[in-house]
């Protein structure tokens, strides 16, 4: 509701628009305020997509920041419009559990997995090793890791 959504277990915040004009919070540590301004803000929520974002007063273009932007009490001020846009949708907008550099390639998982992926080791879903290919007809093939219990299932994090 304030614009930003902790990521668990990560130094990261997903940007969403925020249901007030602005809010900050002052960091019982370094007693400075860090600020989430919305410009355009309707109340009606009709203005609800991301059309650019500052950070400091510099361009801002991923979709997260981290934690120091509370110890550091920065300004993120982000500009909503009714229509959506590309703001922090490229590559390297994206926190790094979504990239392609250390995780799961997203752009191969199709949406069934991807809901899967939520719910590590749950039937269906993903487990620990386990990989994402494109078959040839580019269907996402789920490659369970070495280690099954047996019905073809992979292990997930809990079963390690």
């Amino acid at each position: 509701m304030m614009g930003l959504f902790p990521n668990p277990g990560q130094n990261v915040y997903l940007i969403t628009p925020s249901f007030f004009e602005s809010v900050s919070i002052t960091s019982p540590i370094t007693n400075r305020t860090a600020t989430v301004r919305v410009k355009n803000f309707d109340p009606t929520y009709k203005n609800i997509y991301i059309q650019s974002a500052t950070l400091d007063g510099k361009p801002y273009t991923k979709n997260w920041v981290d934690h120091d932007f509370f110890i550091q009490g920065k300004e993120l001020v982000l500009v909503l419009g009714r229509n959506e846009s590309r703001w922090g949708t490229r590559e390297e907008d994206l926190p790094p559990s979504l990239s392609t550099r250390g995780g799961v390639n997203v752009n191969a998982v199709d949406e069934r997995e991807m809901r899967g992926l939520a719910g590590v080791g749950d039937a269906g879903g993903m487990g620990v090793g386990d990989v994402v290919r494109r078959s040839s007809k580019g269907d996402a093939l789920h490659l369970p890791s070495p280690r099954e219990d047996g019905h073809g299932e992979a292990l997930g994090m809990m079963d390690y």
